[in-house]
């Protein structure tokens, strides 16, 4: 868990968006959500990461084919109902494509490296400002995200690139989302700003973990 194995050393502000951003206005709470969110393992096969609320309400899921990040992942609702897959695009070791069930391109997340950081930059076609018909919106049609963390391990931010709007914010976590005590399994928590869809904001700190993990092998 290197980029996120300490407090950031000031207050991120988490501003509400409006329009909504993310893929579904259902998942847009008008309150910072924060989810704390657990690998376990389902099968010798595949990985689940179990995805809580602060109140211990399980509320999502990332199901992991073939027990590897690097492989295709579903994220499912707390009913079970799958929500969109995650998984490498062909033919490219930095890029990572975002679909729906009926297979519909969501956005791209495409990781980038630097001296100083670790970067993910992700482009999104915002959907839920999309359904909204909030066309004259700088968060309307396609937006450019930008996630972001240094490598000796402090924090990660999830922003509007070139700008300081940040959606979330990602920490490693030395809670145990159970209750019961930390066994040192990848635990991290995201703190999500209102109106930003937490399903979407989920499945990126996922993708940005791999990602630093692979590119630290």
């Amino acid at each position: 868990m290197g980029i996120f194995g300490k407090s950031a050393p000031y207050q991120v502000i988490l501003e509400p968006f409006d329009p909504l951003i993310g893929f579904n206005a259902s998942f847009c709470s008008p309150n910072i959500e924060t989810l704390h969110m657990k690998e376990k393992f389902s099968s010798f096969k595949d990985v689940d990461i179990a995805i809580k609320n602060e109140a211990g309400q399980q509320v999502l899921t990332c199901h992991c084919k073939g027990g590897s990040f690097t492989n295709k992942k579903e994220f499912r609702d707390a009913q079970g109902t799958p929500l969109f897959t995650v998984r490498a695009m062909p033919a490219s070791q930095v890029k990572q494509g975002f679909e729906a069930m009926d297979g519909t391109h969501l956005c791209t997340a495409l990781k980038k490296f630097s001296m100083s950081a670790f970067r993910m930059t992700i482009s999104l076609q915002n959907l839920v400002a999309a359904a909204s018909n909030a066309q004259s919106s700088e968060h309307s049609g396609e937006l450019e995200l930008e996630c972001k963390g240094n490598w000796s391990g402090t924090s990660a931010t999830i922003a509007v690139a070139g700008t300081d709007k940040v959606l979330g914010h990602i920490t490693e976590s030395m809670r145990d989302p159970d209750g019961g005590k930390y066994d040192g399994k990848r635990t991290y928590t995201v703190a999500i700003a209102p109106g930003v869809d937490y399903a979407f904001m989920a499945a990126l700190c996922i993708c940005f973990d791999e990602a630093y993990h692979e590119s630290t092998k």
